[in-house]
């Protein structure tokens, strides 16, 4: 006797899973990206998407669609990104078995000197993690992080700063003006950053061990 897909899952049960697109998304800002995570299970589970702050409003599109009995399809799709689209997105699903959770990250390049010739840019930099780490905050626009370690404030490679005081923003727009494309030497700007004595906190202890 044969029976359909449903009739069989009917008989046994699939335990859930769930899986993610990718776990860290980058992209341009005002350019458009979407998050997908695929659940499995039998019962069939609902997908539901949430953030650790409030959803911003704006262009944001939720679908989900079954591709079968046991799988489901969940995406979001941010249209134009925006600086305060950065941040942890979470999928999860649920039956009346079980639930899983999956974050995936968006990181959001705010500076024109980031981007590169297709959508989706990253900087691809093969230093620790403390300086990864620097290199997302600057890459999303996190100047705040940036402090300066002694009395003098000009940097004096930057002959249009080198005579009055500078701020971290100073900083980048110096560094684009010798590379406008910083994903070809992210490792320039790290070196900048510790000639001039513009700590990162994550950086801190390194520079000054």
């Amino acid at each position: 006797m044969s029976c359909t897909d449903g009739e069989f899952f009917r008989f046994f049960a699939v335990p859930l899973s769930l899986e993610v697109g990718s776990n860290v998304t980058s992209a341009a800002l005002h350019s458009a990206v979407t998050l997908s995570c695929v659940a499995m299970s039998y019962p069939r589970a609902t997908v539901t998407w949430s953030r650790d702050v409030p959803w911003p409003p704006g262009s944001v599109l939720i679908k989900t669609d079954a591709l079968s009995h046991v799988r489901v399809l969940s995406t979001v799709t941010i249209s134009a990104l925006r600086r305060q689209d950065n941040g942890t997105y979470y999928c999860a699903a649920r039956n009346d078995q079980d639930m899983l959770m999956a974050q995936q990250d968006v990181v959001v390049l705010a500076h024109s000197w980031y981007r590169s010739e297709g959508p989706g840019a990253a900087i691809r930099f093969k230093g620790d993690r403390k300086d990864q780490t620097a290199l997302a905050r600057l890459s999303s626009d996190h100047l705040k992080t940036l402090r300066f370690s002694r009395g003098d404030k000009k940097f004096n490679i930057c002959t249009k700063y080198n005579m009055i005081e500078a701020i971290p923003q100073h900083l980048l727009d110096c560094v684009a003006l010798v590379y406008d494309d910083l994903l070809k030497r992210p490792d320039f700007l790290l070196e900048v950053i510790k000639a001039n004595d513009l700590v990162d906190l994550i950086l801190k202890r390194r520079i000054q061990s």
